[in-house]
């Protein structure tokens, strides 16, 4: 006959063994994960600063064509003496998923554009 103790002893041990065991693989399961997602972050950011141009080119933000259409109940976020020819210049400062950021036209200004708005981006070779 087998004592009461022996049977919950054994299979606590079983269940504490399994219980560290789930536990180790979760951990390492979450690390390779964290690791993974990171690595594929970074390499999309690489991928994308490679096709961006470089910062203080000269670039050239052609506008949508409905964009700039005039209607009296919605006023333009853009100043009809700021776009020339559907389109705004200026050198790159800055970019990234919303914004297109140039210089503009005096000492210290910028123009931020965002990406939504743009049909064609031009840059001029150096």
């Amino acid at each position: 006959m087998l004592a009461m103790s022996d049977t919950p002893r054994r299979w606590f041990r079983f269940r504490l063994r399994t219980l560290l065991l789930l536990t180790f693989l979760a951990v390492i399961g979450l690390s390779v994960y964290s690791y993974w997602s990171d690595y594929r972050d970074q390499a999309l950011r690489r991928e994308r600063e490679l096709l961006s141009p470089a910062r203080g080119a000269r670039c050239t933000v052609v506008f949508r064509g409905d964009v700039l259409e005039t209607n009296g109940a919605n006023p333009q976020p853009y100043q009809a003496a700021e776009v020339v020819n559907r389109s705004v210049q200026g050198a790159l400062v800055m970019t990234n998923e919303q914004w297109i950021v140039l210089s503009g036209p005096r000492e210290g200004q910028q123009q931020w554009v965002p990406r939504e708005n743009v049909l064609l981006l031009k840059v001029e070779a150096p």
